[in-house]
């Protein structure tokens, strides 16, 4: 007798705009739901994990923590590496990963910024050819959105606002035009791969003094459910391949994070795989009695929870987003 607690950013969205997922729609449409945590996979941690300010989490930090970065002085952003397109009309920040870029690659580039930027005090890290960081003496002045909102939309309402807005998009357009002219960038061109042209600063913030740890057992994959779970001194563990592979498992409860929609450009297939592999055998796994309780987290800023009782209510068909809500 166990209970899981699952969270799946993007998951309420993606199936809102599929075919009907028949073991997830039992699984919501039985379930008692009430407002909790956020909707991306930042958020959804972050509260998950006791941190309640209203503010983004500053995932710079605690991702930092979990690719070694001495996080513990200085303000952190993250400035990841991303490709613009540019037209007449706007400017769009790709939602493709940027291909071949190797972590030699992105270090050379963060060497460039460094020594550009050295007489603001600035500092780039590139522990990860995906994930640059920016390290500050002091709080940036500004308020950011996350990478995963702008990815494939027009950047100009997205950029970073506060009171130092203005000396912040300044910067970044000094860094656009050093990279635009970076050798690197140029022979990424020649090779036909999307150039390394702008950063995208998000999450900024200090490392947290101290986080709660909301299950004894974590499973799941990410910089920053790894910081978190560094943080607050809990195990962490691979993702299971399946809801029967974790049901093997002996922890009382335990936490477990899938991301995959919240990035994957084939949602469908991804929606697929779940179903097959996780929402089937939770099902079956409740009404068999050996989960004794499953807490969903869909992303759609609620929980749904579902016990043995709940799962045999025949009655409850209609989905969500067909019902009102409180």
């Amino acid at each position: 007798m166990r209970r899981l607690e699952l969270l799946i950013p993007g998951l309420r969205a993606a199936a809102q705009q599929a075919p009907p997922i028949p073991a997830l729609g039992r699984l919501l449409a039985r379930a008692e739901y009430h407002p909790a945590l956020g909707h991306d996979s930042a958020f959804l941690l972050a509260r998950y994990f006791g941190l309640e300010s209203e503010t983004y989490p500053s995932v710079a930090a605690l991702s930092g923590l979990a690719d070694d970065l001495k996080v513990a002085e200085g303000w952190w952003l993250r400035a990841d590496p991303v490709h613009l397109q540019a037209d007449l009309h706007e400017v769009l920040l790709s939602d493709q990963p940027l291909e071949a870029l190797t972590l030699e690659a992105a270090q050379t580039l963060v060497a460039s910024l460094n020594a550009h930027f050295q007489e603001l005090g600035w500092c780039f890290h590139a522990p990860h050819p995906e994930r640059w960081y920016l390290q500050l003496g002091e709080a940036p002045g500004i308020v950011t959105r996350p990478l995963v909102e702008a990815r494939g939309q027009e950047i100009r309402p997205l950029l970073p606002e506060g009171a130092d807005a203005r000396l912040w998009r300044a910067r970044l357009t000094e860094i656009q035009m050093l990279l635009f002219e970076h050798p690197l960038n140029r022979e990424r061109e020649v090779r036909g791969l999307a150039p390394v042209n702008s950063v995208w600063f998000w999450g900024e913030g200090r490392l947290p003094d101290k986080i709660s740890a909301p299950a004894a057992v974590l499973h799941g994959g990410g910089a920053l459910l790894r910081g978190l779970a560094r943080l607050a001194g809990c195990e962490l563990h691979p993702m299971p391949a399946s809801a029967a592979a974790y049901l093997a498992m002996d922890h009382p409860v335990g936490l477990v994070l899938l991301d995959h929609l919240e990035y994957s450009p084939d949602r469908g297939r991804q929606l697929e795989t779940l179903e097959r592999d996780w929402f089937v055998p939770l099902l079956a796994g409740l009404r068999r009695g050996c989960l004794r309780e499953l807490r969903l987290y869909p992303g759609d800023g609620y929980c749904y929870c579902l016990t043995f009782t709940r799962a045999w209510r025949f009655w409850r068909r209609v989905l969500p987003g067909e019902r009102q809500r409180p």
